[in-house]
């Protein structure tokens, strides 16, 4: 078996026998060309250990140098974040915070460094500082890792405070570091606890309104209506007529009792909207039929003014509303059109289709009108736009229960007014 060299000797051996017809080897020169290779060797070997060198040191360079950048990248960041932020040691020794722990705990960065982690909380959970991670580590970090929960902590003058925290874990060659995320939330405790405040009081209010509500209807209607009675027998009381004079004063007492038990009804229906206890029963309701009702009811009242009542100009629409509701909301508009007309004019009844899904219902005046400066206090309670004085008689509440009767049942209303001219008070309300 003929006998193998490595290829570099191969080549050489080659190269010794050129020129030699009998093949053999010039060992002279085979000696030369070896050692001259191997010295190229060495020369390339030495070259390639000064590259690798140089490459190495560059590397380590370049990683110091992105090391640095990313430090201070972290630094920039954790210093102008509004959180608190601190890591520490499986032991629970604290090694960096940020500047916002600084300010929570209002204790400089330097003090803080070195100190266990349980100096920052309330002795019941805190217990054993040496013990607190480790302690932690096998019973309450790995549930709260990665997650947030709310915890108390102390600042440097004893004062206990509510936190926020999430923990994150940090895997290195030197051990597992935990970064705390602490966020001061007395602010949004004092907040919830000034919400929860509110709502008891406003639950309080509702419970008292409910009570007056209650006390009204009884306390007051009950005699009202009693007088009203009494002075109803003595107006219809055949075995003893009343002369002219008595006759008016009666008269005088049932107008104010009914007036009195008007306003009353008012107010008992604005409280009971305002504090949610007004049922509404929304079904179709046949607008015809709710508006014959109304100029029914309303005619003595116009004819005794010689207020001419329009023909009633129909729709023949269903609405979505409340017909108990919706029948009030009319009687008091057109009350009011015939209140707040001029003797002698005219009353209109009006509905349309005003756009897709909506019916108008209008109801039109020939008074005086209504000027602009007025027009946003129309709808507040109690206002009668400067009209108390006069012989007119009203609550000031009935256009306020209305707009929150139209809006309760899912309707809109409004009014257009011409000073001189007259006011077109209207309600749009869903289509059925």
């Amino acid at each position: 078996m003929a006998k193998t060299f490595p290829p570099l000797l191969e080549r050489q051996l080659a190269r010794a026998r050129r020129g030699r017809e009998d093949g053999s080897v010039d060992m002279d020169r085979l000696l030369d060309m070896v050692a001259s290779a191997y010295e190229d060797m060495d020369s390339e070997r030495r070259l390639s250990e000064r590259a690798l060198n140089l490459m190495e040191k560059e590397l380590r360079a370049v990683n110091e140098r992105l090391r640095e950048e990313a430090e201070a990248l972290v630094k920039t960041i954790l210093s102008n974040v509004g959180d608190g932020v601190v890591i520490a040691d499986e032991q629970g020794i604290i090694e960096s915070v940020n500047a916002a722990i600084e300010t929570t705990f209002r204790v400089p960065a330097d003090d803080m460094i070195g100190r266990n982690l349980a100096s920052l909380m309330p002795s019941p959970r805190a217990g054993d500082p040496d013990k607190y991670i480790p302690d932690s580590l096998n019973t309450g970090i790995p549930h709260v890792l990665n997650t947030t929960i709310q915890t108390e902590a102390i600042r440097s003058g004893g004062e206990v405070f509510p936190i926020e925290l999430s923990v994150g874990e940090l895997r290195r060659a030197d051990g597992r570091r935990f970064v705390g995320i602490i966020r001061d939330i007395t602010t949004r405790k004092a907040a919830e606890a000034e919400i929860l405040r509110a709502r008891d009081e406003a639950e309080a209010a509702s419970r008292a309104k409910s009570e007056f509500l209650s006390a009204m209807s009884h306390e007051l209607r009950t005699p009202l209506n009693a007088v009203i009675g009494f002075a109803q027998l003595l107006e219809f009381n055949p075995g003893s007529p009343l002369d002219d004079e008595q006759k008016m004063c009666v008269d005088h007492i049932m107008g104010s009792g009914k007036h009195l038990l008007d306003l009353i009804d008012q107010v008992l229906d604005l409280a009971r909207i305002e504090s949610g206890q007004l049922n509404i029963l929304v079904e179709d309701v046949a607008v015809d039929d709710i508006a014959v009702q109304c100029l029914q009811l309303i005619a003595p009242q116009a004819l005794a003014r010689s207020i001419t009542v329009a023909n009633w100009s129909d729709a023949h629409a269903t609405v979505r509303a409340d017909a108990m509701r919706f029948k009030q909301v009319l009687l008091n508009l057109l009350s009011n059109a015939v209140k707040y007309n001029r003797e002698g004019g005219t009353l209109t009844l009006a509905s349309d289709r005003s756009e897709p899904g909506w019916i108008w219902i209008g109801v039109t005046d020939t008074g005086e009108g209504i000027p602009e400066s007025l027009h946003s206090g129309l709808f507040e309670p109690f206002n009668r736009l400067g009209k108390e004085s006069s012989d007119i008689l009203g609550t000031g509440v009935g256009l306020t229960v209305t707009k929150q009767l139209v809006e309760a049942m899912g309707g809109r209303i409004g009014f257009d007014s011409e000073v001189g001219r007259g006011s077109t008070f209207w309600v749009e309300l869903p289509e059925a």
